[in-house]
């Protein structure tokens, strides 16, 4: 039920015209088009006006659900669904996330996350699929709310990583307000990850924070300066020095342009040797042979097989996961093989046939299995030099494989075919302090810079590396340039400006020529990108027509640390993207803490689940200490889930000097698996199974420390204490069923602050004597002192039961796969009526004793198949 009244009112044009004189943002609850931010990209609204609708029968009632603003990236403004499904199918079908699906029934249907759960507390990757395909304005990112009319888009790619999605650049007064993907390109096909869609404004926001002028170092003060200056400067500081004590090093976020002119800067005009690329430790060698062997994302449907070699594609590259879930829709055979630990994200593992943590030799002896047929190899960045060589020799004798290198920046391959040498010789030459001048466009560690005597610096941001530079000069960034960046598929891709550039930023290319002319070099009179592309070199790839294999090393070395990559560790330019978007950090920074990678090297596999004892300390401000390492508190739900499935023992002790628990005795807090559920959705209860935790309360008394064991403890968050009964009844009253569930949960925990003799037990359901219930709650049974009256009324309650309707099943399997309790399998049932009238079938069945009534396979059933029953309790018997 959208408010579609605008929609076929004579009017609108008069409202959107009023529309454009606010001086002020209007309210951002949307009533009609007038004040919608997506009018001008409603489906629904075209549909209406190609029809010629004039006039509306259907009686309108208003939903007025509450705006969904609190996680990152984009707001939810449900009252405008129209509930076609489109967002539910591109997450799940496409992306192969399901982080949202279908909740209720009939009129109440709406789209939501499991138990209407922020965004950020699911399995969201925040692609912003759903939002693309939106037909009406449900989904508004906060990037692009209360946005005047755009101007025309410009069409280029992104530089965050080396896929080069391509996207449609929007501007508004010469500042770049959204990024949309491209349908037309090849390479993405109208998808996007959450670095091209939401983080590229953001990071390229034009403010204080950039350097604007050229700065140069005066009595240790960087204080601004001409351009000119500053060539007069760098060409008077280059002259002084010898061509082996100047080094140069080259960003892998250069463009090739860029990468062509630094080159022959150093070996025209500087004469030096010390030239290399920055690469991030990942493998280039054998470049030439790796650059040779075939390489497409098309391909990949078509191979017979698909292997991830020491790759998380999902977090490194995203675009690739619909890949591989197409390879998998395809009924191909998808095998991942590790050399170190290293956690598959979860969407990635449902897709995997195997998953194998081997050594380096067992992983090489492990590629005989993928001789024959035509297949795809996607290789991590964190591998070792004879597991890329084995691969390598693979392709050479299959002929028919995709190799692919996921790189960890956007034109590493790019640049490296102009300057082929990686930073080793460099740092080298630095620690060693042959080096005087370091000109680069990249940063270095600190400690490094130390030992150069002079810096010259072409950066976008200050840092801690630009307080060691002499001279800097301001570039711009990706949507500020123009020219071509190397891809995944090492196919050259054009981008081109969508802005101008910010204040007096200039591109590297163009700096450096500049300089070139300063110092009376000849060559270098460029005026334009585009001049540059149309000389630069041929990479000579296509005249390597035979390779031989290559011979394994005596001694195989690791290509940069055994830390997997993740969101944190995305750069542009030496700059996190994480500290230049705030929503990207927020996302990071709330999922480390459950992320079960951080916990492998405390809990390393437990195969035959040896009883280990692992001490924890929760402190005095809420920190879970193990050893040396330190975890926010969300992480214990991840820590008791490995000590739970890999067999080990915790010793926690928890100082009850942190203020946010309320510390109870777990056998005087027993509640229904229903609540429970509910309450560690929340994160307002932890519970320590005394079955695996030893667990401790740390009191200090009269000044003195007490360490006291306890059988079974419940931590609840305190901060429910203070809310008041009537405040939990309005929630239960207006709030949609899952939120009316937690409440209750949480309403029983609160009663529970104020009387700890008061406790609770489940009361088991024996039979289902009413069709109409009244009221509707859960069923408890209270036993408590004397000091509180009970009256029957309190007993005779509700409890909904998770049941399914076998005429309607059709054994598709969904329900199991998404049940997180085992609680659902198959029988086989003879049909009784109908097509199948006498032949065994399949249908789902639910274990009573092990389902937690949690909802999820009743929102993910295809046919309706799964529904809650509502059955009543018997009265009990108070005396």
């Amino acid at each position: 039920e959208h408010p579609n009244t605008c929609i076929v009112c004579g009017h609108k044009t008069v409202c959107e015209d009023y529309k454009t004189q606010y001086k002020e943002k209007p309210e951002k609850r949307v009533f009609g088009c007038f004040n919608c931010t997506r009018k001008n990209e409603c489906e629904l609204r075209k549909i209406i006006e190609y029809i010629g609708t004039t006039d509306l029968t259907q009686e309108f009632e208003y939903k007025n659900y509450e705006i969904e603003n609190l996680d990152p990236f984009f707001e939810r403004h449900y009252n405008l669904c129209v509930v076609c499904g489109k967002c539910v199918r591109v997450c799940g079908e496409l992306r192969g996330i399901n982080a949202i699906d279908f909740f209720g029934r009939g009129h109440d249907l709406r789209i939501s996350t499991p138990m209407n759960m922020l965004h950020i507390e699911t399995n969201c990757q925040f692609c912003g699929a759903c939002v693309d395909i939106c037909p009406t304005g449900v989904l508004v990112p906060i990037m692009e709310t209360w946005t005047r009319k755009r101007d025309a888009f410009v069409e280029s790619i992104c530089g965050h990583c080396s896929i080069g999605c391509g996207l449609n650049y929007y501007t508004e007064n010469h500042e770049l307000v959204e990024t949309i993907p491209n349908k037309q390109t090849p390479i993405n096909r109208g998808q996007a990850c959450v670095f091209g869609r939401f983080c590229v404004p953001i990071f390229n926001k034009r403010d204080a924070s950039h350097f604007h002028t050229p700065l140069l170092r005066i009595d240790n003060i960087l204080k601004p300066i001409t351009y000119a200056e500053g060539y007069t400067a760098c060409s008077t500081l280059l002259r002084k020095y010898l061509p082996e004590e100047i080094a140069i090093l080259a960003s892998p976020d250069l463009s090739n342009e860029s990468a062509f002119i630094l080159n022959q800067f150093a070996i025209e005009v500087l004469k030096t040797s010390q030239v290399a690329t920055i690469t991030d430790n990942n493998c280039l060698e054998h470049f030439y042979e790796l650059a040779a062997i075939s390489r497409t994302l098309e391909n990949i449907p078509k191979s017979e097989w698909f292997l991830l070699v020491d790759a998380n594609p999902q977090v490194t590259h995203p675009i690739l996961l619909i890949q591989i879930k197409k390879a998998k829709d395809l009924k191909k055979r998808i095998v991942s093989l590790k050399h170190y630990p290293m956690t598959i994200a979860p969407e990635t593992k449902w897709l995997l046939d195997e998953d194998l943590l081997l050594s380096e030799e067992a992983l090489i002896t492990r590629l005989d299995e993928f001789q024959e047929g035509i297949g795809t190899i996607l290789v991590g960045p964190r591998t070792t030099s004879n597991i890329f060589i084995s691969l390598i020799n693979l392709c050479i004798n299959n002929g028919k494989i995709n190799l692919i290198p996921l790189r960890s920046r956007a034109n590493l391959e790019g640049v490296f075919q102009f300057i082929p040498h990686t930073e080793d010789q460099v740092f080298h030459a630095i620690k060693k302090k042959k080096i005087k001048v370091l000109f680069t466009t990249e940063r270095i560690s600190p400690e490094l810079a130390k030992s150069v005597e002079n810096i010259i610096l072409l950066d976008i941001f200050p840092s801690e590396f630009s307080n060691h530079a002499d001279i800097i000069f301001p570039i711009t960034t990706f949507p500020e340039s123009s020219g071509t960046l190397t891809n995944i598929e090492f196919t050259n891709q054009r981008f081109h400006a969508s802005v101008s550039p910010y204040q007096e930023a200039k591109p590297d290319w163009q700096i450096i020529c500049e300089l070139a002319r300063e110092m009376r070099a000849e060559g270098f009179n460029y005026q334009s990108s585009q001049e540059i592309t149309a000389i630069l070199p041929v990479f000579p790839i296509t005249k390597r027509t035979k390779l031989k294999s290559l011979p394994l090393k005596t001694h195989s070395h690791q290509y940069g640390p055994l830390d997997p990559l993740t969101w944190d560790d995305f750069v542009y330019r030496g700059e996190k993207i994480s500290n230049r978007v705030p929503d990207l950090k927020k996302i990071i920074d709330y999922r480390k803490t459950k992320n079960a990678a951080l916990l492998s090297e405390i809990f390393p596999s437990n195969p035959e689940k040896t009883s280990t004892l692992i001490e924890i300390e929760i402190d005095e401000n809420g920190l879970v200490k193990i050893g040396t390492q330190s975890f926010g508190l969300d992480a214990i739900t991840s820590i008791l889930n490995i000590a739970k499935l890999s067999g080990y023992r915790l010793k926690i002790i928890v100082d009850t000097s942190y203020p946010h628990f309320k510390y109870i005795d777990r056998n005087k807090f027993c509640m229904c698996y229903n609540y429970k559920d509910n309450l560690n959705e929340s994160n307002v209860l932890l519970e320590f199974n005394p079955k695996f935790c030893d667990t401790y309360l740390r009191i200090t008394q009269e000044g003195k420390e007490i360490i006291k064991e306890v059988d079974g403890l419940i931590l609840v968050d305190a901060r429910y204490a203070n809310i008041t009964d009537e405040e939990y009844q309005e929630f239960v009253q207006i709030g949609s069923d899952d939120v009316k569930m937690q409440m209750r949960a949480l309403h029983r925990a609160h009663q529970l602050f104020r009387d700890d003799t008061i406790y609770y037990h489940y009361n088991h359901v024996e039979s289902s004597e009413h069709s109409e219930i009244q009221p509707k709650w859960s069923v408890w049974n209270t036993e408590q002192s004397n000091s509180l009256e009970i009256s029957s009324s309190m007993i005779k309650q509700t409890q909904k039961v998770v049941v399914v309707d076998q005429e309607r099943c059709i054994g598709c399997g969904t329900c199991q796969k998404i049940c997180e309790h085992e609680a659902i399998s198959y029988l086989l049932i003879t049909q009784e009526m109908g097509l199948f009238e006498g032949k065994e079938v399949i249908k789902a069945s639910i274990d009573g004793q092990k389902c937690y009534n949690c909802s999820k396979c009743v929102l993910h059933c295809p046919v309706n198949a799964i529904y809650i029953r509502e059955w009543l309790a018997k009265e009990m018997d108070l005396e």
